[in-house]
């Protein structure tokens, strides 16, 4: 992807960032947005959760991540383009 075409993806999805975290379910997660005027070559955003590794909770957090990536591809597919 050029960078041109990553900025207006970026762009395109930072515009409905409130219509995409309306539309996923985050649990005890947050989405982290780059801002548009960063002072940064690329743009980006994440799903984030809190963890404590102590707990042994590898399990949840696997399916948390899984369920995330699920999440995030659809919303690159219903958003993006």
């Amino acid at each position: 992807m050029t960078a041109k075409r990553q900025a207006r993806v970026y762009r395109a999805l930072y515009e409905k960032r409130d219509q995409i975290e309306a539309s996923i379910s985050l649990d005890s997660s947050q989405l982290v947005w780059d801002e548009l005027d960063a002072d940064k070559k690329t743009r980006s955003f994440t799903a984030r959760m809190d963890v404590n590794f102590a707990d042994d909770d590898w399990q949840n957090i696997y399916a948390w991540m899984v369920k995330q990536m699920w999440q995030l591809r659809d919303i690159m597919r219903k958003f993006a383009e």
